[in-house]
């Protein structure tokens, strides 16, 4: 189904954070850049979950109506 392949891209967006979150902080940068840099990633993997949500939403309102 389309939510199994939504589901499985968020899986993978939330892998890339964590990764890219560790490298973030043992690069050490800056405070400003550290801030900066997490708070992008922070609001690249929300956006992901708020699709999730979103594919949910849409297969539920297809399903109830089919």
């Amino acid at each position: 189904a389309a939510t199994d392949k939504v589901d499985a891209l968020e899986e993978k967006v939330d892998l890339l954070y964590r990764e890219v979150c560790k490298r973030l902080f043992q690069r050490r940068p800056e405070a400003y850049d550290l801030v900066r840099w997490k708070e992008v990633y922070d609001l690249l993997e929300e956006a992901a979950d708020h699709g999730r949500h979103v594919a949910r939403t849409v297969n539920h309102i297809v399903v109830r109506h089919s």
